[in-house]
């Protein structure tokens, strides 16, 4: 892939990315945005709990949680956000480094949280679900809706080359 573009994130959050998430005393969760001003939100959820079952020792000691990196994490989200831009934001509002890509097909994210796509081998990577259902697009093409769930799982099967 020449000419693709690598995107790494070890800033710290802006004030303005904090605000957009509540702040809650364990990392992995978060409360309920406040829905009385009509504002749009969607569920995030990222998980390597299959990293568990053939992670070595060293590695699983890496990993928070039973495998959960952050659960039910509210996002307010704007018309024409992506799954891409969501991740961004609540990656730099939780203080995770994420690494992504961009190529022909949209952006590949590569690492979140420190657990790149090589940990376990060439099969190993991110994948995305929207409401359950596997997406076939990159998640820079993917257009958020009101009330969606996105969950994003570490999977030790995984080929990038599926995505349309």
């Amino acid at each position: 892939m020449s000419g693709d573009k690598k995107v790494t994130n070890t800033l710290e959050p802006s004030k303005s990315v904090k605000n957009e998430l509540e702040k809650v005393e364990d990392p992995t969760k978060a409360e309920e945005v406040d829905k009385t001003e009509n504002k749009m939100t969607v569920t995030v959820n990222i998980s390597c709990h299959e990293l568990l079952s053939f992670a070595t020792e060293n590695l699983r000691n890496k990993i928070p949680n039973e495998g959960y990196l952050l659960t039910s994490c509210q996002v307010q989200i704007d018309d024409d956000d992506t799954v891409y831009d969501v991740l961004r934001r609540v990656c730099e509002a939780k203080g995770m480094n994420y690494s992504a890509s961009k190529g022909s097909f949209g952006v590949y994210v590569s690492s979140i949280d420190n657990l790149s796509d090589s940990v376990v081998g060439k099969t190993a990577g991110w994948c995305y679900f929207v409401n359950g259902n596997f997406a076939k697009v990159s998640a820079s093409k993917f257009r958020v809706k009101d009330g969606q769930t996105i969950d994003w799982e570490y999977d030790d099967n995984w080929d990038a080359g599926v995505l349309e």
